[in-house]
């Protein structure tokens, strides 16, 4: 979909993983090579798995946090944070497998970026597309958008809290009295 954010998988060592997807549409990169997450079943269960939606479900937090840092952001700055703050892995700009780079929270939120007037994915995704002037490009996120964006930042953020009451409570020693 123009203007989504397609994610692809590295590994521990921050190469490109081969169970990650891949191909133009890729924006962004995220660890997705045994990440720890919450098992099904009864309260407590963890389980490791590796995968692009681990990965996806990174970038949909590492956005929550851009959002909550700069509440004034539209879809397109947020998006424009997000790629000309990555990490460039592979070859030089985008490529099919890094995308715009390894997706890095502390440039997200304290790096000057410029604002662009539309979603830098809205239209074909090309190297030029991070370098392109502030006010070029067209489009913006689609209708309905950020009904979809807050709901994968709410399950995100439900999915983290859940995980770390979890641990909290494995780790807390009993006392008996």
């Amino acid at each position: 979909y123009p203007g989504a954010i397609a994610v692809s998988g590295i590994n521990k060592e921050g190469s490109f993983t081969e169970s990650s997807v891949h191909g133009p549409e890729v924006a962004l990169s995220a660890p997705a090579d045994a990440i720890v997450t919450a098992g099904s079943g009864r309260v407590g269960r963890y389980s490791v798995r590796t995968g692009t939606s681990n990965a996806s479900a990174i970038v949909a937090g590492v956005a929550a946090l851009v959002k909550a840092r700069y509440p004034d952001l539209d879809a397109a700055n947020l998006i424009n944070r997000l790629i000309m703050t990555a990490d460039d892995r592979g070859p030089a700009g985008h490529d099919p497998r890094y995308g715009f780079g390894i997706v890095n929270p502390v440039a997200a939120l304290t790096m000057d970026v410029p604002r662009v007037q539309g979603n830098p994915l809205a239209g074909p995704v090309t190297a030029v597309t991070a370098t392109r002037a502030p006010d070029a490009g067209a489009g913006g996120i689609a209708p309905g958008g950020w009904r979809l964006i807050i709901l994968a930042t709410a399950v995100v953020v439900c999915f983290t809290v859940v995980a770390l009451v979890g641990l909290v409570r494995r780790r807390r020693p009993t006392t008996d009295r």
